[in-house]
């Protein structure tokens, strides 16, 4: 019965290490990790409509149009209309946006990236049967996501993923 109770605990402890690593990107730089997620999407792909975000990175329209609204607000990013078609606003990032990216903290997915680094691809197997296990217990299996710290898709559109180094990777779903 007490390792139940430690398996508990160390759950605990990954959550509050998310929410204090979260508490300090906010108090340090006023952003919160959807908003740093958003900001570095935008930033690999280049201008994008907010439906190619929102099915990208898995946020319902009213709350990204809330998480743009913000970082348009700090000017880290910009809208403009598309030059193809003048119907269609594009989402560019800014100068400001990308002096901020380059400011932030390892992220944590990087962090939890290098650690898996030197881990046999077995052992990997296992952790992530256990984190399945524990998303079964917690009835949390079907939950989505932002892809940080997993691979996170909509049918038909590009599957995001993270590469070693913990940047977005994106491919197009067959």
């Amino acid at each position: 019965m007490k390792i139940d109770y430690s398996i508990i605990a160390s759950v605990r402890r990954i959550i509050r290490a998310v929410d204090v690593f979260s508490t300090k990107l906010k108090d340090r730089f006023g952003l919160t990790s959807s908003q740093i997620t958003c900001l570095e999407y935008i930033d690999y792909k280049g201008a994008c409509p907010i439906s190619a975000i929102s099915k990208s990175l898995q946020l319902s329209p009213s709350m990204l149009t809330n998480i743009i609204d913000q970082l348009e607000h700090r000017q880290y990013i910009q809208r403009v209309r598309s030059t193809q078609d003048r119907r269609v606003i594009l989402i560019e990032i800014t100068e400001s946006g990308k002096e901020v990216l380059s400011n932030l903290p390892e992220s944590l997915n990087k962090q939890l990236l290098r650690g898996l680094d030197g881990i046999d691809s077995k052992e990997k197997e296992k952790i992530l049967g256990s984190l399945n296990q524990i998303l079964t217990f917690i009835q949390a299996e079907d939950m989505n996501s932002l892809p940080i710290l997993a691979t996170g898709s909509v049918a038909g559109e590009e599957e995001a993923s993270l590469d070693k180094e913990g940047n977005f990777k994106y491919k197009k779903k067959k």
